[in-house]
C-alpha cells in the first residue's frame, strides 16, 4: 500500500513537471512569434515608406500650365533685362562719345585769358576791333574740311563755340553766319536785347579747327555777306 502511495506521488510530480515544461515552451514560442510580428511589422512599413518615396510626384496640368506661364515669364523678363541693358549701354556709350566731343571742342581752349590788342577799322560802325592770337577751339572733324553753313552740321557747331570762345554774351543770338573767304567765315551776334553787337571773324586751321582771329563791336546791327568762293 504505501509504495502504491509513493508510486502515486511520483507520477504526480512527473505529471506537474511535464505541465510546467510544456509551459514554459509554449511561453518561449509565444515570445518569439510575438517578435517575428514585430519585425514583420517594422519592415513592412520600411517597404512602405521607400515605396511611397520611390512614387513619382503627379503634377496636375493646371500646375503644369502655371509653371510653363512662369517659365515664359521668366524668359521675357530676361529678355527686357536684356533690352534694358543694351539700351542703357547704348546711352552710356552716346554720352560718352558726345563728352569726348565736348572735351576736344572745349577743354583745349582759354581765349579769355589771350591778351588782345585794339586795331583800326574804317567801318564808321564799328565801335571798336580787337585781334589776338586766340586758340583754334579743336575739332572732331577730318581733312580735307569742307566748309558747310548747315545749322545742324558739325562745322556749324563748330564755328559757334569759335565764336562763343571770344565774345560772353547772356543768351546770344546769332544773326548772320555765313562765308568770309576761303576756309573761313564771319558770324555776326548780339545779346538778346541787342545792347552788346558783335561782329567776328574766323579763320580754318588743318587738324585744329576753328579760330578766331578778329572782334568787331558794332555801334548798329548791321551784316556783311560775301559770296561763296568755295
Amino acid at each position: 500500500m504505501s509504495n502504491d502511495h509513493h508510486l502515486s506521488r511520483v507520477n504526480k510530480y512527473k505529471k506537474r513537471r511535464s505541465v510546467k515544461r510544456s509551459i514554459i515552451t509554449l511561453s518561449l514560442l509565444g515570445i518569439i512569434l510575438l517578435f517575428g510580428l514585430i519585425i514583420t511589422f517594422i519592415n513592412g512599413n520600411d517597404a512602405k515608406t521607400a515605396k511611397d518615396d520611390a512614387k513619382p510626384i503627379e503634377v496636375s496640368k493646371d500646375d503644369q500650365e502655371e509653371g510653363t506661364q512662369n517659365t515664359d515669364l521668366q524668359e521675357n523678363d530676361t529678355e527686357e533685362l536684356g533690352k534694358e541693358n543694351d539700351n542703357q549701354k547704348l546711352e552710356t556709350d552716346e554720352q560718352e562719345r558726345a563728352e569726348t566731343d565736348e572735351d576736344i571742342v572745349d577743354d583745349k581752349v582759354d581765349n579769355e585769358s589771350v591778351e588782345v590788342k585794339v586795331v583800326s577799322s574804317d567801318d564808321p560802325n564799328v565801335i571798336e576791333a580787337v585781334e589776338g592770337n586766340w586758340h583754334p577751339i579743336g575739332t572732331i572733324q577730318e581733312e580735307p574740311h569742307d566748309v558747310t553753313f548747315n545749322k545742324q552740321s558739325t562745322d556749324w557747331e563748330e564755328m559757334v563755340r569759335a565764336i562763343e570762345s571770344v565774345v560772353k554774351l547772356d543768351d546770344m543770338i546769332i544773326h548772320w553766319l555765313g562765308n568770309g573767304g576761303e576756309q573761313k567765315a564771319i558770324g555776326t551776334v548780339s545779346s538778346s536785347d541787342k545792347s552788346e553787337i558783335y561782329r567776328v571773324f574766323i579763320s580754318w586751321i588743318a587738324n585744329e579747327g576753328w579760330q578766331p582771329t578778329r572782334v568787331e563791336q558794332l555801334e548798329k546791327l548791321e551784316i556783311i555777306k560775301k559770296e561763296q568762293t568755295q
